[in-house]
């Protein structure tokens, strides 16, 4: 299996089988992203798109950016992740992407995450530093 960061003169090569991928993970965002909001997000350099690839085939895919915050903290993110055989994948994606986010001078990597990728952060040592919570106000 390989994962790689894809250049950006490749992604339009390569969108049709990551997006496929990442759909699912745009739609728990009830509506936050459209899946050409992503695509516009890695061509113009915001989010990096990564991919798992075995026997020709992609499994896993997932986009990455890097937030500067105004203290000097460089951080990465990742910003959707989805594909299937995820056991086959996810880890190798993760270790690509820490290796990526420390060549680039991040200190830390971020996530927001349904709870189940929890024990993923918690085997790299990471924590839970905060609970997102959303009011639906839309209903009632």
């Amino acid at each position: 299996m390989i994962v790689t960061v894809v250049p950006l003169d490749r992604v339009m090569d390569a969108w049709p089988q990551a997006s496929v991928l990442l759909e699912p993970a745009l739609k728990r965002g009830k509506g936050r992203y459209h899946i050409v909001d992503l695509l516009e997000a890695v061509l113009a350099g915001r989010q990096s798109l990564w991919l798992a690839i075995e026997d020709k085939t992609v499994i896993g895919a997932g986009t990455l950016s890097v937030q500067d915050y105004a203290t000097g903290f460089r951080s990465s993110k990742i910003e959707f992740i989805g594909g299937k055989q995820r056991d086959k994948w996810f880890k190798p994606m993760w270790d690509a992407m820490i290796a990526y986010s420390k060549e680039l001078g991040c200190s830390a990597l971020e996530c927001i995450a349904r709870p189940g990728l929890g024990p993923y952060f918690k085997s790299y040592g990471g924590e839970t530093t905060a609970a997102y919570y959303e009011i639906d106000l839309t209903k009632g």
